[in-house]
């Protein structure tokens, strides 16, 4: 958080607003915007393919007319393709990388490959640069009282667990009062601190707004 912040004061500067023209001047938010998409992909599984004919992958043979799903969640967490932390978020692995999400890379393919990949990357990408950029550029944020960043690692840590075990379904079902519980004990506290040097101000939410619900649900989990 403070190496993005600290990017963006230094090309745009306190009290300006992020344009689409100073994106491609934000290395670092890209990264950071790159490392979610690998960690927490949009869609974990492509839209189905089929294949056309007979093949054979990784010893497996596959048949012509068969329905073929990508697991880009399992390949953006592989630690053969990403290391030993490839469990960790760090944006630092895609500074001064040539890893882009177009779908030339094929460890990393947030928005598919091919002739039929998904056709909003142009606009989402943009969408989603700036509004990141402009939410740390417009407030400054903390984690709730209590909550410390390891929390939220072993959060990550127990839903990859939940999600290689196949296990997420019923037990998701099962702590649903629980997240409802975490929801109110979370909300209103998250992004409230002083305005900063950078003259972002304090951003606060009301009691009535949802907060993580993934992270809530893993979470609950954990109790």
């Amino acid at each position: 958080m403070a190496k993005a912040t600290g990017e963006l004061d230094r090309v745009v500067g306190g009290g300006m607003l992020v344009t689409e023209e100073d994106i491609p001047r934000l290395p670092y938010l890209d990264a950071v915007v790159k490392e979610t998409l690998r960690v927490h992909p949009v869609a974990p599984l492509l839209a189905p393919r089929l294949s056309r004919e007979d093949t054979s992958v990784g010893g497996y043979d596959i048949p012509a007319g068969t329905r073929v799903f990508v697991n880009v969640w399992a390949i953006a967490r592989d630690p053969a393709l990403w290391g030993d932390a490839s469990e960790e978020f760090r944006p630092e692995r895609f500074v001064g990388s040539g890893v882009d999400v177009k779908g030339h890379d094929l460890e990393f393919l947030p928005f598919g490959s091919g002739r039929r990949m998904c056709p909003g990357l142009g606009l989402g990408m943009k969408m989603v640069q700036l509004m990141l950029a402009n939410l740390l550029q417009a407030f400054a944020w903390r984690l709730p009282d209590g909550v410390g960043v390891d929390d939220h690692r072993r959060v990550d840590a127990h839903l990859a667990r939940q999600l290689r075990r196949g296990a997420l379904g019923d037990r998701a079902l099962g702590h649903r009062q629980r997240e409802r519980e975490l929801h109110h004990a979370v909300a209103g506290g998250v992004a409230v601190r002083p305005d900063d040097a950078a003259g972002r101000r304090a951003a606060g939410f009301g009691g009535g707004h949802r907060v993580a619900p993934s992270v809530s649900r893993s979470v609950a989990g954990l109790r």
